[in-house]
């Protein structure tokens, strides 16, 4: 409602509004079908969702693979594993809200690389090679973050 008017001001707006719903941000990337690791379950609770709503979202954060070793669910089996716990968790409590939710970075991370000149080289033998490039934490603050990782590769030789 702040963003719309003053907040001071704005509250008696409130009065023709209709909720169709309410939204929770789980703030964690889920890289697996675990209906958002619970919260579905957490909002499900008769206390946390009134049972007139037409609508829940769970938000969003669908994890997506970094590196090869790595394999995520398609949008596909994770809405299917939702669908399913929702369908559960609605029926025990009686709720007849529609589940709703964002599948976020994965329905546009496999659309993109980033890509970095190599601007110098440092072999230390027996130990490893170094290898400077032209971005870092500006780029992306991920690795640096929390210790994510990528797969690193050159362009010219992706199919070796």
């Amino acid at each position: 409602m702040s963003g719309i008017v003053p907040a001071s001001r704005g509250f008696h707006l409130l009065r023709y509004l209709r909720m169709l719903g309410c939204a929770a941000a789980v703030g964690a990337l889920t890289a697996g079908c675990t209906g958002q690791d619970g919260a579905d379950s957490q909002l499900a609770a008769p206390a946390v969702v009134p049972h007139e709503l037409e609508e829940l979202s769970i938000g969003g954060g669908l994890g997506v693979a970094y590196v090869e070793a790595e394999r995520a669910p398609t949008v596909a089996e994770w809405g299917a594993v939702l669908q399913a716990r929702w369908d559960a968790l609605s029926g025990q409590h009686g709720l007849a809200a529609r589940l709703v939710a964002e599948p976020g970075r994965a329905i546009a991370a496999a659309a993109a690389v980033t890509l970095y000149m190599v601007g110098a080289i440092k072999e230390v033998p027996a130990v490893r090679t170094y290898v400077a490039v032209d971005g870092g934490y500006g780029d992306n603050p991920r690795p640096m973050l929390y210790g994510s990782d990528y797969t690193a590769f050159m362009p010219a030789r992706a199919d070796e």
